[in-house]
């Protein structure tokens, strides 16, 4: 497979450009993952079912841009050993792809939770989509390295 690589680009440019490509992959996979990772790898978190109490779709001023984004933000209740917790968390995956249209109050949804903190808690989702965006920030400039490998 022939991949068109510019040549002009200087070695130290283009190793810069490949290994920020590969550790923007890695931040998406961790991203798309990190419930999992938390829960089931480094077991410093647990998976528990909770209850919404607040959907809404909020302005999510992002600090670096003066532009502003939308986010569904959920409030939700669950228990751990008999006492209740309350959590807040953004979510923005949904709105993107329109797979949180029907989430209402009352549904039951996945959460972890810090089990040395039981009150600090995040929505347990899984993103296969973020996931392989991620493989394609790591493939694509691994594939491009071989090639400029290859042609010196």
């Amino acid at each position: 497979m022939n991949i068109i690589v510019n040549k002009n680009i200087s070695k130290r440019a283009f190793a810069i450009m490949t290994l920020g490509g590969i550790l923007i992959g890695i931040f998406l996979i961790y991203t798309a993952t990190e419930g999992f990772i938390k829960v089931n790898i480094l077991k410093n978190c647990k998976k528990e079912i909770a209850e919404i109490n607040d959907s809404r779709i909020v302005e999510a001023n992002e600090r670096s841009s003066e532009r502003s984004s939308w986010r569904r933000q959920i409030k939700y209740n669950y228990s751990v050993d008999g006492i209740q917790h309350n959590g807040k968390d953004m979510i923005w995956w949904g709105l993107l792809f329109n797979s949180d249209k029907n989430l209402q109050i009352g549904d039951k949804i996945d959460i972890y939770y810090n089990i040395n903190n039981p009150s600090q808690s995040k929505i347990y989702h899984i993103s296969y989509v973020t996931i392989l965006v991620g493989i394609c920030f790591i493939v694509v400039p691994s594939l491009l390295l071989k090639q400029r490998i290859k042609e010196e």
